[in-house]
């Protein structure tokens, strides 16, 4: 009934948020993409509204403007946003998948199913599979008639809508009423674990999603989630294998390669997270992801300066080597020659005429 992923949160290096154009950037641009980078989405929104009214025809600024908005919860301003954006890149899917999102949260089903079903005419590239599962899961979901009451189902059709009016703790709770009535729902595991995400409850999020892998290990996004949520809680080791799951599961999809890097460096495994960093720079062309990709050229580099310098700090610490100690020269010893004692006296006589020493007196 429900496809895989019935809702995404774009995770850490993988916020879809559209690359710089070709010309110069407006000012506030930049800016703006960096308070998007630190989850300060009211403010990037701020910074990013001049941009697009000074610029109207600048869609870079139309997405991150929608991306920043929606992610402040704010999907009133991120519909029109989304429509500008994709009528400037009129053959591009990324726009219609937050639009659909948007469009599902306020209540407007038709035209959110509309939305993502375009997301799937239009997305075709590499490594997108992660976004196109989740869009025909968000479809199954809003073409499916209500479930029966009283099951994992209706929990769960029940958690997102609390969810989506902004009803956090209560949507938790029927997230994990969905998971405890079907364990094997795994797409209500996956959703309960966003959310605690979400709202920076990492150490939960990690048990939900080790749930999830536990129950199906062969579902992609409860590896990437869960590899995001080990990173965030500074469970680098773990987290390194969680993405190695997630690559095997979706091999051409570059992004767990971003993510692996930066955990890597965070457990100062300086060469391979070079390496993986590499790996996802040749593998990532989608112009939506180049700021990830500049990110990444900025790690391998701080890495190399970073193997500089701890070369040079070696050179200049380095004692000089200790020359040997000078062969002493030795002396022969001149012959040593030993007389013979002088005779002793004759001892004087003793009384009684005796040449022995007297007795000891007793």
């Amino acid at each position: 009934m429900f496809g895989l992923g019935a809702v995404a949160f774009a995770l850490g290096g993988t916020a879809r948020a559209a690359a710089p154009e070709a010309a110069a950037t407006p000012p506030g641009y930049d800016e703006g993409q960096a308070l998007l980078g630190q989850k300060r989405y009211g403010e990037a929104a701020d910074k990013l509204r001049p941009v697009t009214a000074a610029r109207p025809d600048f869609a870079a600024g139309w997405y991150a403007l929608a991306l920043a908005a929606r992610r402040a919860g704010n999907c009133t301003e991120a519909i029109p946003a989304y429509r500008r954006y994709a009528a400037l890149r009129a053959t591009e899917g990324e726009p219609y998948f937050g639009l659909g999102l948007c469009l599902r949260d306020t209540g407007d089903r038709p035209a959110a199913i509309t939305a993502f079903k375009r997301f799937l005419e239009l997305e075709h590239r590499p490594g997108q599979e992660k976004w196109i599962e989740t869009a025909k899961g968000a479809i199954a979901a809003l073409e499916a008639p209500p479930p029966p009451p009283g099951g994992a189902a209706a929990a769960f059709e029940e958690a997102q809508h609390l969810r989506d009016s902004g009803k956090i703790e209560a949507a938790l709770k029927r997230f994990a009423d969905a998971a405890k009535l079907d364990p094997d729902l795994i797409v209500a595991r996956a959703a309960w674990g966003e959310l605690l995400l979400k709202v920076h409850r990492e150490n939960d999020a990690v048990s939900v999603f080790r749930g999830a892998v536990e129950r199906n290990p062969q579902y992609p996004l409860a590896w990437y989630d869960l590899a995001f949520a080990l990173r965030e809680t500074t469970q680098y080791s773990e987290a390194i294998e969680a993405y190695r799951h997630y690559i095997a599961l979706r091999p051409n999809d570059p992004d767990p390669h971003y993510g692996m890097g930066r955990a890597l460096m965070l457990s100062k495994r300086d060469e391979l997270a070079r390496a993986s960093f590499e790996t996802y720079v040749a593998m990532e062309r989608r112009p939506a992801e180049q700021r990830w990709v500049a990110s990444a050229k900025k790690a391998i580099a701080s890495i190399d300066a970073k193997g500089r310098h701890e070369t040079g700090v070696a050179a200049v610490v380095a004692p000089a080597p200790i020359p040997p100690p000078p062969t002493p020269t030795v002396v022969a010893p001149a012959p040593f020659k030993v007389s013979a004692p002088p005779a002793l006296p004759p001892l004087p006589a003793q009384p009684g005429g005796s040449t022995q020493p007297p007795p000891m007196a007793p």
